[in-house]
């Protein structure tokens, strides 16, 4: 049930008694403003519910959050020693899941739960199965419904570096609607750039837009998490005030804005939503980068080469790939120290073999690039440091 002193609206007093009315009361109020209402989980089920000996719906008077509960202390999440992963080969284990997600989606109308701790560093692939399965069995009772969009967390103290991604992702993608493949995303570059790696070999092994959790047809998603940007917190300010405007240059906030779109990362925005200056309702809002994110295909970091002004190679190149109907975009990133240099990409490289030119259009510009960006066979640009040149190319030949 919802804590009174968090959420008073989620109970009702009458005649000297508190009722606690769940979240049905939020979820209705969220769905009249044109929205949907999201909660956040833990892994399994609570110490507190073990303690208390809370009887499993179904199995009253014979099964309990104690019997359910598996008792090593790889269960407990490392980060957050308040519960335990269930016991899924005991009678009672799915029916507990089962029981949640009846209560979250038909008691309280929650459309997205985002599930910590089950994830990366601390994978627990039945338990994430096993909710997949309660979800899909809410979904079958109310025909034409949209299930819960299933949602994954790591929890602490996650390195994307280490993340054997491609061995562990595609055993849950199918359960799944998105799965965090970053540790939390804050407002600096170091953030930022560590996200480059994950994101290039989440989509060399296929794993953006793979087979998801729903209706045939449904996607899973890595995430690369939120979008920290206008007005936010610090972490571990479960955020409190004072917000400050976000630490990452303008610049900056392209090149993030633009690896999530063209990386197809869900996007997340972390920051004070009332309080949207113009340059980020731009950076949110620009309608051409949004559609890149949605609808574009073949998203791939491509080969790259990057040159200072003095003709030095530099390894802080980076370059990504993807096409949308006719068009063919190309994000050029310069993601170290350097304060500026060249990245330039092969057409070939982009699908556009035999090509020599084509006419350039600047994303974020938004202006005609000079002719002189794609000739030769290849497409390049000044990228100043920690940014990206967003282009879209047309009419190749």
């Amino acid at each position: 049930m919802p804590a009174p002193d968090r959420w008073p609206s989620t109970w009702s007093v009458a005649d000297g008694k508190n009722t606690s009315l769940g979240f049905a009361p939020i979820a209705a109020k969220v769905k009249a403003m044109g929205m949907k209402l999201g909660i956040h989980i833990m892994r399994g089920v609570s110490l507190a519910a073990v303690a208390a000996e809370t009887p499993v719906l179904g199995f009253e008077g014979r099964y309990t959050a104690a019997d359910i509960a598996n008792t090593s202390d790889a269960a407990l999440c490392p980060w957050w020693k308040g519960v335990r992963s269930v016991n899924m080969s005991h009678p009672a284990g799915q029916a507990f899941y089962d029981s949640l997600y009846t209560q979250y989606a038909e008691d309280w109308g929650v459309a997205f739960v985002k599930n910590d701790c089950v994830f990366g560093n601390q994978f627990v692939p039945d338990q994430i199965h096993a909710q997949a399965k309660s979800i899909r069995t809410v979904a079958s009772r109310r025909p034409g419904s949209a299930p819960i969009v299933y949602s994954l967390s790591p929890g602490g103290g996650f390195a994307e570096a280490t993340l054997d991604i491609g061995t562990i992702a595609p055993t849950i993608s199918a359960d799944v609607n998105m799965y965090r493949v970053t540790g939390d995303d804050w407002d600096s570059w170091g953030a930022v750039a560590s996200h480059f790696g994950v994101a290039a070999r989440a989509a060399n092994a296929s794993l953006v837009g793979a087979e998801g959790l729903g209706a045939p047809g449904s996607r899973s998603w890595p995430d690369l998490d939120m979008l920290p940007f206008g007005a936010v917190t610090t972490p571990n300010s479960a955020g409190r005030l004072p917000h400050h405007n976000s630490s990452l240059s303008r610049a900056q906030q392209h090149a993030q804005m633009t690896l999530w779109a063209v990386a197809k990362s869900p996007l997340m925005f972390g920051g004070e939503a009332t309080r949207l200056d113009d340059f980020t309702r731009g950076l949110l809002g620009n309608a051409e980068v949004l559609a890149l994110n949605a609808h574009s295909s073949d998203n791939r970091a491509v080969a790259s080469t990057g040159r200072t002004a003095s003709g030095r190679p530099f390894a802080d190149a980076v370059a990504w790939g993807a096409s949308l109907g006719d068009k063919t975009y190309v994000a050029l990133f310069n993601t170290g120290t350097h304060s500026s240099g060249t990245v330039a990409v092969a057409l070939r490289d982009l699908g556009l073999k035999g090509a020599q030119a084509c006419d350039v259009f600047d994303v974020w510009g938004g202006a005609p690039a000079p002719a002189a960006s794609c000739a030769g066979g290849q497409v390049s640009a000044d990228v100043a440091e920690t940014s990206v040149v967003l282009y879209r190319l047309t009419k190749c030949v």
